[in-house]
C-alpha cells in the first residue's frame, strides 16, 4: 500500500474543515463557483508547492474533460464528499476505510506533500493509522504526481521489493 496525501478516516469531533470545503457545501454559491467560473480546475496551481507544476499543457489537460458546464458537476460532487461537519454522509464510509487501512498487514509507505493546503495536516494522523510506515515528506502540494513523480515511483518500488521478499520468505518457510 502506498498512500499519497489522502484522508483514510473520519475526522475527530471538533475538526475544522478547510475554507475550500466549506465553500463547496454552500448552496448556489458553490454551484456558481464550481460550474460557471470553473473552480477548482482553473486554480489547481494554487494548491501546489511549485505553482508552475500545473501550468500550460498540464493545466489544459486537467481542464479538458470539464470544458462544458454540464461536465463540471464532478468536481463539485467530489468536494462535497469531503466532511464539512460531524454527521456528514461520508463518515460511515470513512470509518470503514479506516478499519480496512488500519488492518492491512502488507508493506506500506507514504509520500506526503507538506505544502498541500488541504491535506498536509493529516500526515500524523494517517501515519498513526497505518502503523508508522516509512514516509517520504516532500515540499509538494496537493497533486503530488505533478511535483514528485520520482518519489512516488520509489515508494511503489520499495513496497514491491518488500512484498517480493516477504513472499519469497513465506515460500521458503513452507518448503
Amino acid at each position: 500500500m502506498v498512500v499519497l496525501n489522502t484522508v483514510l478516516d473520519a475526522p475527530s469531533p471538533g475538526f475544522k474543515p478547510t475554507a475550500f470545503h466549506k465553500l463547496s457545501h454552500m448552496p448556489l454559491i458553490s454551484d456558481f463557483a464550481f460550474r460557471v467560473l470553473p473552480l477548482p480546475q482553473a486554480a489547481l496551481h494554487l494548491a501546489q508547492g511549485d505553482k508552475s507544476s500545473i501550468r500550460g499543457n498540464v493545466a489544459r489537460a486537467y481542464r479538458y474533460p470539464l470544458r462544458h458546464v454540464r461536465d463540471r458537476v464532478a468536481p463539485l460532487a467530489t468536494a462535497r464528499m469531503a466532511v464539512d461537519k460531524m454527521g456528514h454522509p461520508s463518515i460511515p464510509a470513512l470509518e470503514e476505510c479506516a478499519a480496512l487501512a488500519g488492518s492491512f498487514d502488507g508493506p506500506k509507505a507514504m509520500v506526503w506533500g507538506r505544502r498541500d493546503p488541504v491535506l498536509a495536516r493529516a500526515l500524523k494522523r494517517t501515519r498513526a493509522l497505518l502503523g508508522d510506515p516509512p514516509v517520504t515528506e516532500t515540499q509538494a502540494g496537493h497533486f503530488l504526481q505533478e511535483e514528485v513523480p520520482d518519489e512516488i515511483a520509489a515508494a511503489v518500488l520499495d513496497v514491491s521489493r518488500r512484498l517480493s521478499r516477504a513472499s519469497a520468505q513465506a515460500s521458503q518457510e513452507q518448503a
